[in-house]
């Protein structure tokens, strides 16, 4: 693992940093990666025994400049805009990833673009966008308008559309350095890694680069961990198609959320490019994909917010009509999902696990984000795209 390793770095400081020797992809450098780094640490504890299963975490939060995992890519990703000279990007998003997109654009220094949900407003921190170069518009719009509202405007004003696919894994593939060094250094098995997933760019990440490691010699297939994603019930394609062994998303996998979602930001309705990579890897590696509905995550939430809380790991919370609600709740999806699958005997008794938990602590200033161009559920896309770059004109 040593050749993979910047021992100048911490994987308190930076995943990024430390690993880059395992990334190669289109020329980047160490200098390119610093010139834009933030703060893209993570680190793994034993959070709880649960039911005789030993459940680590992955902390992928406290540690990272925007709160969640996604200071990976967005790292990543700003880094190669910059080298290849992009003055001005625009991307989708539910939140996260477009909070960090715009986060790190500042430090690099490119003009962002990010279309988001309405419904999601509440979850984005004001403060990232008080600078002019960060542009955030909002689409009272199902998810697919949305991103169609991204593309429409990436293609009118021929600006670039980010991240591409393929720019995602190489970022998300550091989190499997950082486990495979722990599990080196503190001489620890783990059977399982689980994470809550929408269109599985995290777990992909994550096996490529063990299918990597394990054809350069450096891990053994064996010491790879079985994958545990969890969907929350009321959107899950990817657990629909798993369960019947469907390689690809079926229509009939497709099916719009009719219930109040955990989290709005799992909001992907029909990852279709992505899934078959990850069924591929799954009949590899081992594992499962299951749902959790609303009952099993209140259930398993007072003692996973008890165990947080000893971990000196305080949620981020907003008032929202009169209720406290967490800002945002994926990894405890992911930790409910786990211990629902130690119930079911999925994960079984004297086993150990890695659960991801993937934002939720991060610094918030407790004000919500303004957009600065609003599309209405009745507005035409194009129009309305349309009319935004004539006022930007």
């Amino acid at each position: 693992m040593d050749k993979y390793i910047d021992p100048e770095y911490k994987s308190e400081d930076s995943l990024v940093l430390r690993y880059y020797k395992g990334i190669s992809f289109d020329g980047l450098t160490k200098d390119d990666f610093r010139a834009v780094s933030l703060k893209e640490g993570a680190r793994i504890f034993r959070l709880l025994d649960y039911k005789g299963v030993t459940v680590y975490l992955a902390d992928e939060s406290t540690l990272m400049a925007s709160g969640t995992f996604k200071a990976l890519e967005a790292c990543f990703t700003m880094a190669l805009c910059k080298k290849k000279k992009y003055s001005r990007v625009v991307f989708s998003s539910g939140a996260n990833l477009g909070s960090a997109l715009t986060l790190y654009g500042q430090k690099a220094g490119i003009e962002t673009f990010f279309f988001h949900p309405e419904n999601t407003s509440w979850k984005l921190d004001r403060t990232i966008f008080d600078s002019p170069s960060a542009h955030l518009l909002s689409a009272d719009k199902p998810e697919k308008e949305v991103k169609k509202a991204a593309l429409l405007f990436a293609e009118i004003s021929g600006l670039k559309h980010i991240p591409e696919m393929e720019w995602r894994f190489p970022a998300t593939g550091l989190r499997a350095l950082f486990v495979f060094e722990f599990i080196v250094r503190e001489r620890v098995r783990f059977d399982w890694i689980s994470q809550a997933v929408c269109a599985g760019y995290g777990p992909i990440g994550f096996y490529n680069m063990a299918v990597k490691l394990i054809s350069e010699g450096a891990v053994n297939k064996k010491d790879v961990p079985k994958f545990l994603g969890i969907q929350q019930e009321a959107l899950s394609p990817m657990v629909k198609a798993w369960q019947k062994r469907h390689s690809q998303i079926q229509p009939e996998d497709i099916v719009c959320a009719c219930d109040e979602l955990l989290d709005q930001t799992l909001y992907n309705t029909n990852p279709d490019r992505s899934y078959p990579i990850l069924y591929r890897h799954l009949l590899d590696f081992g594992g499962d994909l299951c749902p959790l509905n609303k009952g099993e995550y209140e259930t398993h939430l007072p003692l996973l917010l008890e165990g947080l809380a000893s971990a000196d790991i305080n949620l981020n919370k907003r008032e929202i009509a009169g209720r406290e609600e967490i800002i945002e709740n994926a990894g405890l999806i992911n930790l409910s999902g786990t211990l629902k699958a130690i119930d079911t005997g999925l994960i079984r008794k004297g086993e150990t696990v890695l659960s991801f938990f993937t934002g939720g602590a991060g610094s918030y200033s407790g004000k919500e984000a303004v957009p600065e161009y609003e599309i209405k559920k009745e507005d035409d896309l194009e129009g309305a795209v349309r009319d935004y770059l004539n006022a930007l004109r």
